[in-house]
Parts: structure tokens; sequence; C-alpha cells
């Protein structure tokens, strides 16, 4: 204990040289000794500290009045600290308050609304801090005018906030003094501010308020920002679409809007954010309306993804739930052509991932049911075995989309014969064997296609179980010339354990036996090759369960 205490100490001698330090210190009041804490309190009203300025002075008055707050609300908590320590604090901070107005209201505007909640009804805690800023605000403009709300926003951690309470107490000469000359402020925190205000002066004053604002003499940038930073409205788009006439695409170009603030106005929305490119704004609106369970027409939705997925750059803004969400929807449709569909899926590999509870369905029954389209596929994602291994392709000849065909590949789990997940067609699987093996045999592709089909046989509606179902799939795995089919079956089943941990072995044993009875099926139904595969399979895990039975992974080597 003697050397926490030397430690606290230091830190606190240190920290006494610098207010950011001071602050993190305090923020640990928790977890200081006594000695600290007292050394730190008597430290916080030595002259010193006192004459200090009253901007140094604020970090460490704002940081005591949060703590003593906290402690007061949770004081029933174990962790709560004793009535007559939080009295010590909030005597330390009477001493250090600033007296200026300017600075001491600063902590309205450094936080967020529920750090200044006391109790849990939400809408008369919200209505106090409203009217607490509010008032605050004119506090400030009345001790420093329209200049010391300038200078308030460079030290306030949330300026949005200070704007939206000066748009509640706007008046035409703020206006004037905002408007336009600081939207397009290089400081940050400024705009912030502006942007506050814009938001608030619009609630408060309605929506006639945007269209009395005088913007004849504005340049085209401070106009399509200043709409940009009012509500997702109707009202709004439409006054943007009437100022900027052929330049409102610049309006559109700058939001990130919510589309739930549109209202019953939300088909316009989207169908004005198609228009003008903004294809993500149209996706989160379309979904939107799914979820408000509003009726739309399903080209609306189609038009959406289309549009984003045609103009996405790496980095511009994407919701990957909503896209998932409203290509599902694309996906039950029957209005939606199957070329049209197989393109979006294809655009859209990366978040049809399974992971996301989606996939490229329309892609993979293609797949599954196109020999052809199958074919044309794996070429453009795997060399011929006609082309010698070190041949590398001629500069510019490389395929831009081979990657997005190999994921498609890589991932397929819909068998080919697959009319749907439960559904199966024997005689779609020989038509579409007996296509895909001339066609790739002609090109050079048969081995490695027969390795992706054995890995699909895996998956619903075959899978083990469904090799015993439908005999023809079966006599199709166990032909004798199709080794490298069957390769790639056990391949897939053995990736279908997945990630796991240990379980001395037990895990493994249940699989051999698991397997090694599937072999004697197979052996019963004669097919003899596939079921010497998974008995293969099944010695491989029974090895494995030895090896994991005398093994302890949590013994240090």
């Amino acid at each position: 204990m003697r050397q926490v205490v030397n430690y606290a100490q230091l830190a606190v001698k240190r920290a006494v040289e610098d207010i950011a330090l001071l602050d993190q210190l305090i923020e640990r009041w928790d977890h200081l000794p006594r000695e600290a804490v007292d050394e730190i309190l008597a430290y916080l009203t030595t002259p010193e500290f006192v004459h200090r300025p009253e901007e140094e002075r604020f970090v460490v008055w704002e940081r005591l009045i949060d703590e003593i707050t906290k402690h007061r609300r949770y004081a029933n908590t174990d962790w709560a600290m004793p009535e007559n320590e939080v009295a010590k604090l909030e005597r330390t901070a009477k001493v250090i308050e600033p007296q200026s107005i300017v600075v001491r209201q600063q902590r309205l505007f450094d936080h967020h609304d529920h750090h200044f909640f006391e109790t849990d009804d939400y809408e008369s805690e919200a209505r106090r801090l409203r009217d607490s800023r509010d008032k605050a605000v004119g506090e400030i403009i009345g001790s420093g005018g329209f200049q010391a709300v300038l200078e308030i926003t460079q030290r306030v951690k949330i300026p949005a906030e200070l704007g939206e309470s000066l748009g509640r107490i706007g008046t035409d000469d703020i206006d004037r003094f905002l408007l336009p000359k600081h939207l397009l402020n290089r400081e940050n925190k400024i705009v912030d501010l502006v942007r506050g205000y814009a938001w608030g002066r619009y609630f408060a004053a309605t929506a006639r308020w945007a269209e009395t604002i005088d913007v004849k003499n504005w340049s085209l940038e401070e106009k399509a920002t200043f709409f940009s930073f009012l509500p997702f409205q109707a009202p709004v788009w439409r006054r943007a679409e009437k100022v900027l006439g052929s330049d409102v695409a610049e309006y559109w170009k700058r939001i990130c809007p919510n589309p739930f603030q549109a209202g019953d106005e939300l088909p316009e929305a989207i169908t004005k954010a198609i228009e003008y490119k903004r294809g993500d704004i149209a996706v989160d609106g379309v979904n939107a309306l799914r979820f408000k369970k509003q009726p739309f027409p399903i080209s609306l939705a189609l038009a959406a993804v289309k549009t984003l997925l045609g103009t996405y750059r790496k980095g511009d803004r994407l919701d990957h739930h909503d896209l998932v969400e409203v290509i599902k929807l694309l996906q039950k449709s029957n209005e939606v052509d199957v070329e049209e569909m197989s393109l979006i899926e294809f655009q859209a590999l990366s978040v049809l991932d399974r992971f996301s509870g989606a996939a490229p369905v329309v892609l993979e029954k293609r797949l599954a049911s196109e020999a052809p389209y199958f074919h044309s596929l794996l070429i453009r994602a795997f060399r011929s075995e006609f082309v010698p291994r070190q041949e590398k392709p001629a500069p510019g000849k490389e395929d831009a989309i081979a990657a997005q065909v190999f994921r498609l590949l890589y991932r397929w789990q819909t068998p080919p014969g697959s009319i749907d997940n439960e559904r199966f067609d024997e005689n779609l699987l020989k038509r579409w064997i007996a296509e895909a093996e001339k066609l790739c045999k002609e090109s050079g592709h048969w081995k490695i296609a027969q390795q992706l089909v054995g890995t699909s046989f895996v998956y619903a509606p075959l899978g083990i179980e469904g090799l015993l179902k439908y005999p023809a799939a079966a006599e199709i795995l166990d032909r004798p010339d199709l080794d490298d089919m069957r390769r790639g079956f056990t391949t897939g089943v053995f990736n279908l354990r997945g990630a796991h941990g240990y379980t001395a072995g037990k895990e493994e044993l249940q699989l051999a036996t698991t397997y090694a009875e599937f072999a004697t099926k197979f052996d019963l139904a004669g097919a003899v090759r596939v079921a010497a595969a998974l008995r293969s399979l099944a010695e491989t895990y029974k090895r494995e369960s030895e090896r994991e039975a005398k093994s302890n992974p949590y013994t240090a080597v």
C-alpha cells in the first residue's frame, strides 16, 4: 500500500503541471488512494490554481461537476462515493468555478443529452435540458454578442448542439450574421454550428423560414450547402430544385439523410435520389418503406439497387444491411428478369455471403440448372488444362471479374439438378452432367469442374443422406472415372465441420463412427467408391480422435 500511495503521489506531482494530465487523473478518481485524492483537492483550492486562466480551471471544474452528478445520481449503488466525499468535491468545485458565463456554459455543449439526464423520464429531461441550453445561449449572446458564440464554438465538443439552441432562439439578425458567411467556413466546428443552427431554426420557424431566406446573391456552393443542412423533407428538396435549377444535383451530392424524415413523401425522395445517382439514399429509402410496411412498386426497389451498384466506388457510403434486405426482396419477386437479377447478385457478391443471411440465389439456381452457364463462368475463373502452368496472360488480357467468378464458384452450395432446397430432379442432373462434361473436356476444365460439383453435392437437397435418396446422384459420384468429383465431395464433407474446439477426441470419434456407418450404407447401395471415400474419412477422424485423446492443449510444451 505504501508503494501504491507513493506512485499515486508522484502522479499527482506530475499532473499539477499539466491540466490535461490532471483531468485524466480526476477521471480515475475511484482508483486513487485517499492520500492522493486529498492532495489533489488541497492543490485545487490553492491560490496557485485558483488564479490560473478560467479556460484551464474549466477543464477540472467540469470533470468535478461530472463526478458529483454521477455519484449523486447512482448514490444507491455499491461503487458510489459516500455523500461526505461527494460534498468535498462540491466544495472544491465552487472554489474553482469559472465566473465567465461564456466559459461556464460551455459544459452544456460538451456532452450528448443522456449525460445530463437525472431521471428515466426522457421527455421531461430532454425538455429541461433544451431549456437550459437555450437560456445559456441567450446569456452568452447577452454577455458578448454573436461573436461570443463563435468563440465558445471553438471550445465546445459538440458545436452542433450549440447551433441547435441558437437556432431555436434564432432571429433575422442571427440569420444575417451566420448566413451565408459561415456556411463554408474553414473551421469544422463553425460549420457544425451553422449546420445545427439551420436545423434548429427550421423546426422552430417551420419550413416557411427556409423559403423566405434570400439566397439570390449566394454562390452555388453556399446554396447547395445550406439546403443540405436542413431536414430531409419534401419542402426542402423541392425548394432546392427550384433555387438550384439544373444544378440541383449539387444538393443531392451533399446529403446523407435519415430516410424516415421524408414521411409520406419518401417514394418521391427515392425517385429523386435515383434520378441524381444517389443509390445509397434510394436503397435506404426502399428499406424504410419496407420497414414501415408501406406498399411500393418492385420496379422502384430494382431501380434503387441498380443505381447503387452501378455508381458505387470503393470508399463510398454503403449500408450493407439495407442493400442485402432489398436484394432479398427482389429475389422473391417474379417481376424481375433473371438476367437482370443475375447481374445484381454478381455485382453484390461481397455482401451475399450467407453470414448476412443472404445468398446469390438466382446465380446458384442457374449454375444448378444450366450447364453452359456454369461452363461460361468456369472458364473465366480457371486456367485450361491445355495451357502450360508457367504461361502468363498477355499484358492487358487479365480478366477483371475473374476474382468475382471464383468467389461465386468457390461458395457454390446448390447441387446440379436442384429445384430448390428440398426438391431434386435426377433427370436434370443427368443432362447437366453430360452437357457439362462435354463442354469442360473440350475447354480443358473437367478436373476443376468435377471438384466444384463434388463439393456442391455436400449441400441440400443432396448431402450424404440425399445421395442415398437419389440413386442417380450416387451413381454419378461413384463413376470410376470421376475421382476428382469424389475428392471434391470428401473435401466438402470435411469442411462442413467448420471451426471447433478441443473435445479430447470425443467429437472426432463420433464423426468417425457416423461416416463409417454411412460407408456401410453406400456399400449396400452398390456405390463402393463413395463408400471407400467415406471410410477413408472415417479412418482419418479415428486417428485424429486417438491423437486428441492423448494430448492436453492446456499443458505448456
